[in-house]
């Protein structure tokens, strides 16, 4: 019995790193989805990929990338709770399954610890950093939905540069590295502002902590009454006066 066991956990574990291989994340993504329909019980999925990995093989060679790849699934399982399932979903990319609701935390902690990790190859000590796309499951999604979804945020990872994190929340892609935000908020489309009443040409411009006062219109200027003989006369006298 226990060689039976044995045979099939090593049926479910990836052979170079150790962690659960795509067959064991497969089965383990569709009870969750049960789990789910039955209860509502949250669960995430993260989608992590190294970054440049391709290179990295071409300039220290495969079994130094088969020793990074090693590191990496250390360094996840070791950065996630023992309720979170760390897989190889194929190649360089590696999957975790966050039952809960901290999953972006979660993503952005295994970010950070692998990005801190150094590998030494032949006296060479390397670094690699991974990007990562962030998705919930939600009512009405199959597997192959949140997948998706996690890919897509995978890829504006990637397209913003590497090494951060995005959250599909099932409309857009949401940043969750703080280096992030402030370009996404540079994208984001600014609200329409209300229309500016146009300014007499003497009225001052109020300063932004001085509310704006109204102007009430001016009066029409009445003519001046013609002087009396009287008042004629005293102009004159004045004059004389100051001659």
């Amino acid at each position: 019995a226990g060689e039976i066991e044995s045979q099939m956990a090593a049926a479910r574990t990836d052979a170079l790193t150790g962690v659960a291989n795509r067959r064991a994340f497969n089965d383990q993504l569709a009870a969750y989805l049960a789990e789910f329909e039955r209860t509502g019980t949250p669960v995430s999925l993260i989608l992590f990929d190294v970054d440049h990995f391709k290179k990295f093989n071409d300039t220290h060679g495969h079994l130094a990338g088969d020793k990074v790849l090693q590191g990496v699934a250390a360094a996840m399982k070791a950065a996630v709770r023992e309720s979170d399932t760390v897989a190889r979903y194929g190649g360089e990319e590696f999957a975790v399954l966050v039952p809960g609701i901290d999953a972006q935390a979660t993503a952005e902690t295994v970010r950070r610890a692998i990005e801190a990790c150094t590998f030494q190859v032949e006296g060479t000590t390397l670094q690699v950093t991974v990007s990562g796309g962030l998705a919930h499951l939600m009512p009405g999604n199959h597997s192959a939905t949140i997948i998706q979804r996690a890919d897509e945020a995978l890829y504006r990872s990637k397209k913003a540069g590497r090494n951060c994190s995005h959250w599909h929340d099932g409309e857009a892609c949401i940043p969750l590295t703080a280096s992030e935000l402030p370009a996404a908020k540079l994208n984001a489309r600014p609200a329409a502002a209300p229309p500016v009443p146009s300014a007499s040409p003497r009225a001052a411009t109020p300063s932004a902590s001085t509310p704006a006062v109204e102007t009430p219109a001016a009066e029409p200027v009445a003519e001046a009454p013609a002087p009396s003989p009287e008042q004629d006369d005293l102009v004159s006298q004045i004059k004389d006066y100051l001659e």
